[in-house]
């Protein structure tokens, strides 16, 4: 005789894969390196949620994301709740399927697990550009969005891991202006107090601005007079704030850039945020978008520095 809780089980089961669409759980990956995720709920959001959460249950990659189910048995008057928390950076999904059928929503999402920047040439080879890779602050346009920074190239645009990123910190060079510091191959030590020398051809002013880590810019010093050939130390000793290297995070090697701007006249600075500040985190400063498109028609060198803990 058959157990009536396993036959109910058992029922309850076909009930299940037969409300469920013929395709769910059948499709085929398109690519290489893909993963296809599957998800149902009662609201198109948790249904994504959930096939995002099986893509990430299926590769080793990180998603910000929190699934919190609570279900309530009134007759006995108990709650159940399970909490299923995942974290992934998932980007660049590709919504195969979905339909809706008996109060549910059913969801396919595949998602191409490769580097961003591969993705990035990959819709560049599809729609025939080209770029040079070898100068990313005059060939690509960065963009902050929703916290997040992103590459784009004419009309293509993709998301930037924190590797990506950082390929938007160089050294530049200019043959009107240099710049370096007094430290050995530009490598600082947490603490370290510093200088710059800087060179131009022309009279004028020069201005120096700090890029973060994480894009995060500030004004050093604004419009410091300078003579034309002239091996200029900015700040010099007499100055009040003698500029002093360090970490984003305790122990860990970061890395900045710091870009010389020259000008004939003084300029403005005030959209960025001042050195002044021991901890910049408001969001409105991390705008190093905004500094390559200010930098853009000025003459301007940059030097990437590492600062390294002791």
């Amino acid at each position: 005789m058959i157990n009536k809780t396993l036959l109910t089980s058992y029922i309850l089961l076909l009930t299940s894969l037969y409300a469920s669409p013929s395709w769910y759980y059948s499709l085929d990956d398109t690519k290489q390196n893909s993963y296809i995720g599957y998800g149902s709920a009662s609201s198109e959001q948790e249904a994504k949620q959930n096939a995002l959460v099986s893509i990430s249950g299926q590769i080793n990659t990180k998603i910000d994301s929190s699934l919190t189910t609570t279900k309530t048995k009134s007759s006995k008057d108990i709650q159940i709740k399970s909490s299923q928390k995942t974290k992934a950076n998932i980007s660049d999904y590709k919504l195969l399927k979905m339909s809706y059928e008996d109060g549910k929503y059913y969801i396919a999402i595949e998602y191409e697990n490769i580097p961003n920047m591969q993705k990035f040439k990959n819709k560049l080879k599809e729609k025939a550009l080209k770029p040079k890779f070898d100068n990313y602050l005059s060939e690509f346009e960065l963009i902050r969005k929703e916290k997040r920074w992103y590459i784009k190239y004419k009309d293509v645009i993709q998301l930037l891991d924190k590797k990506d990123f950082a390929r938007f910190f160089v050294t530049t060079p200019n043959e009107n202006l240099t710049i370096t510091t007094n430290k050995r191959n530009n490598i600082l030590y947490d603490g370290d107090q510093f200088y710059f020398k800087i060179k131009s051809k022309e009279d004028g002013y020069i201005s120096i601005l700090t890029v973060y880590e994480d894009g995060t810019v500030s004004t050093m010093m604004k419009n410091i007079p300078i003579q034309r050939d002239t091996l200029s130390n900015i700040p010099d000793k007499d100055f009040e704030a003698i500029p002093e290297a360090g970490l984003l995070e305790v122990g860990v090697e970061t890395y900045d850039m710091y870009v010389a701007v020259y000008s004939k006249t003084k300029l403005l600075f005030d959209r960025f945020a001042t050195a002044d500040d021991e901890v910049i985190e408001d969001e409105r400063y991390k705008n190093f978008d905004e500094l390559i498109r200010f930098i853009k028609n000025k003459q301007y060198t940059t030097i990437k520095i590492v600062t390294k803990p002791r």
